[in-house]
């Protein structure tokens, strides 16, 4: 049993690094977006929140203000225990889906 395991994960293995090393890489445009927003560079190029890009910490204050919320008011809770789903699973179909 113990061999098959590994012939398995050995077989997943083979097709990742195959997968991965066949992968194709684009260059980057100006116009190039992330998660549906606008890319954002500072003056020397580097990638700023799309949230108030030019207040330094509004980005993580605002997305530790979503998840507070969320965890507060947004989560189901899971018929079959009474428990946030958060506690029970690792992902459900939120709002977000």
């Amino acid at each position: 049993m113990r061999n098959k395991i590994q012939q398995i994960l050995l077989a997943a293995l083979s097709f990742f690094i195959t997968y991965l090393s066949s992968a194709q890489t684009i260059q980057r445009k100006t116009t190039d977006s992330l998660g549906g927003h606008k890319v954002v560079n500072d003056a020397s190029g580097k990638l700023l929140s799309w949230h108030q890009p030019s207040v330094p910490g509004a980005a993580y204050a605002y997305v530790s203000g979503l998840a507070a919320e969320f965890i507060k008011t947004g989560t189901p809770i899971d018929p079959k225990t009474g428990l946030p789903l958060y506690l029970v699973t690792c992902c459900f179909e939120g709002p977000h889906i």
